[in-house]
């Protein structure tokens, strides 16, 4: 497991525990949450970048498209989480956070399957 891995795996689940209790104490999302989102984002965007930077320097990707849209939809999932944060002004913003949280990790658990060589 690489370290992007690890370190995406504490951004979500410290997102989806702090979205847990935002969501029970029915509070909106506010700049923490929201940051936490961001984290989630930016961590997923060094992965993805780096497995780019891998696959272009010879890396030997099966099914590019696959991979490069799990890498685009997993930055792309933190953005709209952020935004119904910000436009949700009830609990149900930082729902909205919490299923994406519980997304990126079950899209960071399918990437090694996708593309086995660029964990290595």
């Amino acid at each position: 497991m690489s370290v992007w891995a690890i370190a995406l795996y504490a951004a979500c689940g410290l997102t989806a525990a702090l979205s847990v209790y935002y969501v029970a104490r029915e509070f909106a999302a506010d700049f923490v949450l929201l940051g936490a989102a961001a984290l989630v984002m930016l961590v997923w965007g060094g992965e993805a970048l780096a497995l780019a930077m891998q696959d272009l320097r010879g890396g030997d990707a099966p099914d590019r498209i696959t991979l490069y849209g799990y890498l685009a939809t997993g930055l792309a999932l933190p953005l709209g989480a952020i935004w119904v944060g910000v436009n949700e002004r009830s609990r149900w913003g930082s729902v909205g956070i919490l299923a994406v949280a519980l997304t990126q990790i079950v899209l960071q658990m399918r990437l090694p399957q996708i593309w086995p060589g660029g964990f290595a």
